[in-house]
């Protein structure tokens, strides 16, 4: 939230709404999902309490495939629909924002499944590397703008 804050400083007002724009993407991307991730997370250590692994398996392989289809579908429609589009910047936004919300559709999947076979550790690795690139690509924003914002989403995701 405090990186958000300070992002605002650095965008013009124009770039800064077109950037949350832009990101609308990203929240309405996840409807593709249908509910499917949740559900994997309250029901896969059910499984596996249960030592159920043929149901954990199929579980977790379904949700994986179901990710991976969504965010091909939403990376298809973005790259189709940004055909369409002259502005550059909307364009590369567009794009970078439907691969990056895609790519979080898979790491979603990989986050409970990681939770639910107590591989907490690992993840918290992960995370904390995740928040201190966060952090640190806040220089690539101040220093291109709109297209920092571009550049700090992919380099982030």
């Amino acid at each position: 939230m405090i990186v958000g804050a300070i992002i605002m400083f650095w965008l013009s007002p124009a770039e800064y709404g077109l950037w949350q724009s832009v990101n609308l993407i990203s929240v309405y991307g996840y409807v593709l999902l249908a509910g499917i991730n949740p559900g994997l997370s309250r029901e896969l250590p059910y499984a596996l309490g249960a030592k159920k692994n043929d149901l954990a398996i199929s579980l977790a392989s379904n949700t994986k495939l179901i990710s991976i289809l969504a965010a091909l579908l939403l990376f298809i429609g973005t790259l189709i629909s940004s055909l369409f589009i002259d502005n550059f910047q909307l364009k590369s936004g567009i794009i970078v924002i439907s691969l990056v919300t895609g790519i979080g559709f898979y790491r979603n999947y990989l986050l409970e499944t990681c939770r639910a076979t107590g591989a907490l550790m690992t993840l918290l690795k992960i995370q904390g590397f995740e928040i201190i690139l966060m952090i640190f690509s806040l220089i690539v924003v101040y220093k291109f703008q709109f297209q920092g914002m571009i550049y700090r989403a992919l380099g982030i995701m």
